[in-house]
């Protein structure tokens, strides 16, 4: 649902202007890039959009600068870039520096911290949300509810949302994103004979 929320976005929006789009999903064949790439090439299918170029790499923000400064020399004619939270975030800072802001919308498959300031920044266009963590509770209450025998759902999840700098600030974020504050902690414990 992911690609194609933004495809449809972005359909929407190709009927007031073309779209020249660099695509910069994130890893290939890895999570779940190619459903988003495959949904999104779906609903943007006879519309006035054409993606130019398409950039696979790891959610890494120096990869996706990388890649992204490749993609904007090869083709300075674009007017649009989709793609993973962490290319988003790299593209903010690049497109400030070459003085592109205005002239190529951000639009984020997923949201992040990141995105979701760029957003409330009036810098992205677009983003979703998946609303992690109600993802997280309504898996936790799933679980304890087979723990404990209980009628459980065997197919929920939260709808997805469709961000703008219009919206950001009705939304509930604590649904979305972790606080900002929040820094896991992780403790391993060897079991194996060979550490004791």
């Amino acid at each position: 649902e992911m690609g194609h929320n933004v495809g449809q976005f972005l359909a929407k929006r190709s009927e007031h202007q073309p779209l020249k789009v660099l695509l910069l999903p994130g890893p290939k064949n890895r999570g779940g890039t190619s459903l988003i790439e495959k949904s999104f090439n779906q609903e943007i299918a006879n519309h006035n959009i054409q993606v130019v170029d398409i950039g696979w790499g790891d959610n890494d923000l120096e990869v996706q600068r990388n890649l992204l400064q490749h993609m904007l020399e090869k083709h300075p004619d674009v007017n649009l870039i989709a793609g993973s939270a962490v290319a988003i975030a790299a593209a903010i800072p690049e497109l400030q520096l070459r003085k592109l802001n205005g002239k190529i919308d951000l639009v984020s498959f997923y949201l992040s911290h990141e995105v979701y300031r760029g957003l409330k920044r009036q810098r992205i266009l677009m983003a979703n949300s998946d609303q992690m963590v109600l993802q997280g509770r309504l898996s936790i209450d799933q679980a304890i509810r087979l723990l404990q025998k209980e009628p459980f759902l065997a197919d929920i999840g939260p709808t997805i949302l469709t961000l703008t700098p219009e919206n950001i600030s009705k939304i509930e974020v604590n649904l979305s994103l972790s606080p900002g504050d929040f820094r896991p902690e992780y403790e391993v414990y060897s079991t194996s004979v060979l550490n004791k």
